[in-house]
């Protein structure tokens, strides 16, 4: 299964983003994302399975000041999307010295 688009709206399972109201729900429940979790939930779902590095996630999050960001300021931030997703938190999955991609199963 592939994110999908239609109209503004990202879905991937049972997350659905609403890019132009910028809303976020799972299963039809509303899930408070702050600005940076959003775009990263974004990125995630266009790369569409991809593994996506760390440094290429920190430049499109925090663009040019992702440079000074630390390398450990993705996986906090992922942590906090995957609690904040619940169940469907597990398709984040995390590779190994590389970065992040999420599953579509």
């Amino acid at each position: 299964m592939r994110a999908t688009t239609e109209e503004g709206v990202l879905r991937a399972g049972a997350v659905h983003v609403d890019l132009a109201r910028r809303r976020v729900t799972v299963d039809g429940r509303r899930v408070e994302l702050t600005a940076t979790q959003l775009k990263l939930l974004r990125v995630l779902l266009e790369a569409r399975g991809q593994v996506m590095p760390r440094a290429v996630l920190r430049q499109r999050v925090w663009g040019e000041a992702g440079a000074r960001i630390g390398p450990r300021a993705i996986d906090v931030q992922v942590s906090r999307l995957r609690r904040k997703l619940g169940g469907e938190g597990r398709r984040i999955a995390t590779v190994r010295e590389v970065g992040y991609r999420f599953r579509f199963f």
